[in-house]
């Protein structure tokens, strides 16, 4: 439990240290706002993997979290939900993977080169699908408030 703790702590530092760098956002609370959001999502994704789950699953549902909470943030402090998708889901890349894929390939490690590179695909569509569905729920959401039709194509 402590080691998860010193990770959600890291967590916080780092992403707002990245954002601070690149810029990410001008407001300074946006960026506390978007790093606890990442913590909320490395938070999942440890708690799942530790609790011997899967660990596509445990992406999945760490990604979701943080496209979810980015959804809501966004609504409530009235800002892109990009900003805190960037660095919601920045820790969750499997940056590792990427290195390992390519360092397999210039090794002339094909069957090393083909499971690292399944496993970091898998991760990265799991990352993406999550904030598709995020994405996509809100804006049905929100056009179903707002009394739409939330279908783009009228039925004859």
């Amino acid at each position: 439990m402590t080691n998860l703790i010193y990770e959600a702590f890291f967590c916080f530092i780092s992403m707002f240290s990245f954002g601070l760098i690149f810029r990410l956002s001008f407001n300074l609370k946006f960026m506390i706002i978007a790093s606890l959001n990442s913590v909320a999502g490395w938070s999942v994704y440890r708690l799942l993997e530790s609790q011997g789950q899967s660990r596509y699953l445990a992406y999945f549902l760490g990604a979701l979290t943080c496209a979810i909470l980015g959804e809501i943030i966004a609504r409530f402090v009235r800002a892109p939900a990009s900003i805190f998708y960037v660095i919601g889901c920045l820790p969750l890349v499997p940056g590792g993977g990427i290195y390992l894929t390519m360092l397999y390939l210039t090794d002339n490690k094909q069957d090393m080169f083909l499971a690292t590179f399944i496993d970091t695909i898998i991760i990265s569509g799991a990352i993406a699908v999550a904030i598709l569905i995020s994405g996509t729920f809100f804006r049905l959401f929100k056009r179903r408030k707002a009394n739409e039709n939330p279908w783009p194509y009228r039925r004859i």
